[in-house]
């Protein structure tokens, strides 16, 4: 019973760690240069908070970049199920087994 709990903790946090690569990748291809200063660009990574600090024109560019990568992540997400749902739909069992 526990190595069912650790396999689901575990694809968990893989998938935890594929959003998150996700949207700190993105953010960084689409934020660096001449929209955002390394500095900036750090403090955003590390909070999204970090958005209030930015000039009022810049914010509207990074909510936009955030959104992408909302989407690409949504994207994962959904690919993640389907692949989840069609191994499940690969274990149901015509014949039930009877525990005796």
């Amino acid at each position: 019973m526990s190595a069912i709990t650790q396999i689901r903790a575990l694809g968990g946090v893989v998938g935890i760690a594929i959003v998150t690569n996700i949207l700190k990748s993105h953010l960084r291809h689409a934020l660096v240069g001449a929209t955002l200063p390394p500095i900036a660009l750090n403090a955003l990574l590390e909070s999204p908070y970090a958005i209030a600090t930015l000039p009022i024109g810049v914010q509207g560019v990074v909510r936009e970049v955030f959104a992408d990568a909302y989407r690409k992540q949504l994207r994962a997400v959904l690919a993640l199920s389907v692949v989840q749902v069609l191994c499940v739909s690969v274990m149901i069992e015509r014949k039930l087994r009877k525990v005796v």
